[in-house]
């Protein structure tokens, strides 16, 4: 599931400029026929970039993305910002959209469950 928070504009470092509406996309997949890889995840992120609704957040005025990427992972074995695939992956894309920075951040190990 990929989902996106929009602060509100002129509100920057109030709770409250946080807002949890923004588009949603969810990847489903067949346990049986499709895992959860570095590579599909690579491939949702694609995806994402395609989707309209999308579009306001992670694009600018000349529909080139934003050049800073910030994902939130909790760092499972597909997902772990240290795994060689995920590392190559996230420099494929860093060259694909001429990002100028991308940060993965993680929750402390043991702390998914209590997000």
């Amino acid at each position: 599931m990929y989902a996106l928070c929009e602060v509100k504009p002129n509100e920057m470092g109030r709770p409250e400029a946080v807002s949890y509406s923004g588009p949603t996309y969810i990847a489903i997949r067949s346990g049986k026929h499709s895992s959860s890889t570095a590579t599909s995840h690579a491939q949702d992120l694609d995806t994402l970039l395609t989707i309209e609704s999308f579009s306001k957040f992670i694009k600018n005025i000349d529909s080139k993305v934003k050049p800073v990427l910030i994902i939130s992972s909790d760092g499972g074995p597909d997902e772990n910002p240290r795994y060689r695939k995920v590392i190559a992956h996230t420099i494929d894309h860093f060259k694909q959209y001429d990002l100028d920075a991308v940060f993965i951040v993680t929750n402390a190990p043991g702390r998914s469950a209590f997000n």
